[in-house]
């Protein structure tokens, strides 16, 4: 006679589904948190991305404001970013260095100043003739379009840099044409009225200084006005602006 009673699966099949089930879960866990922890990773390194991204931003905005300072001094952009901070050869009235109180912290710490938070260091490039931009190379450390950069416009440096230089040279014309031993009328051309004045000592001698006053912040040639009898010299101003 048949036993109606339901027959129960032998222990050993029941203790290898609840393994299955156990594995199954121990996966899914493990997947899970495996993907919980992936989602954090990006997370924090976006977070940390954007962290260094505002730090470096930050730090070019102090590296324009001492460039701004160094043309101001010097009368040039700097040839390389480390000028800021050691004088350059050659280079007159460089009062350095130019980084601010934490940026010298920044380097007594023992890191690069004028390296970004990605440690890749700052360029410059030049925009035109009157611009500069200081750039960072960004989180992918390349040279493209996802740079950070500021841009600095120096027309208006330009502009007090040359009347400056124009206020040196007419104070030399003036104690020129008022000193006795001199002759009637300096040279219609700038360049050979310049020439005497250094040579009669009125001006600064030397290559650098006839550089300095043969010409304005935009490397265009001063133009006389008034010669002879009452020379002045002028200048043109932006090259960009006049040829518009």
């Amino acid at each position: 006679m048949t036993d109606p009673r339901p027959t129960m699966p032998p222990r050993d099949d029941i203790t290898n589904a609840q393994a299955g089930y156990a594995l199954l879960a121990a996966i899914m866990f493990v997947g899970i948190t495996a993907v919980s922890v992936g989602l954090a990773l990006v997370v924090a390194s976006r977070s940390l991305d954007v962290d260094k991204a505002t730090e470096t931003s930050e730090e070019i905005q102090e590296i324009s404001a001492a460039i701004y300072r160094y043309y101001e001094d010097t009368g040039s952009f700097p040839g390389l970013l480390s000028y800021l901070v050691t004088k350059p050869a050659g280079v007159a009235n460089w009062f350095g260095p130019y980084v601010s109180a934490r940026f010298k912290a920044h380097e007594a710490a023992g890191f690069d100043a004028l390296t970004d938070a990605w440690g890749k260091p700052y360029y410059l490039e030049t925009v035109g003739m009157s611009g500069i931009q200081v750039c960072s190379m960004g989180i992918n450390g390349l040279k493209d379009g996802d740079d950070l950069k500021t841009h600095l416009e120096v027309n208006s440096l330009y502009w007090a840099h040359t009347r400056r230089e124009i206020q040196v040279v007419e104070t030399a014309i003036a104690a020129y044409n008022n000193h006795p031993m001199s002759p009637e009328y300096l040279p219609a051309q700038w360049e050979s009225a310049l020439l005497l004045l250094q040579a009669n000592g009125f001006l600064p001698s030397g290559s650098t200084a006839t550089a300095r006053f043969l010409a304005d912040a935009w490397g265009q040639v001063y133009v006389p006005k008034g010669a002879p009898i009452m020379f002045s010299v002028d200048t043109i101003g932006d090259p960009d602006s006049a040829l518009n």
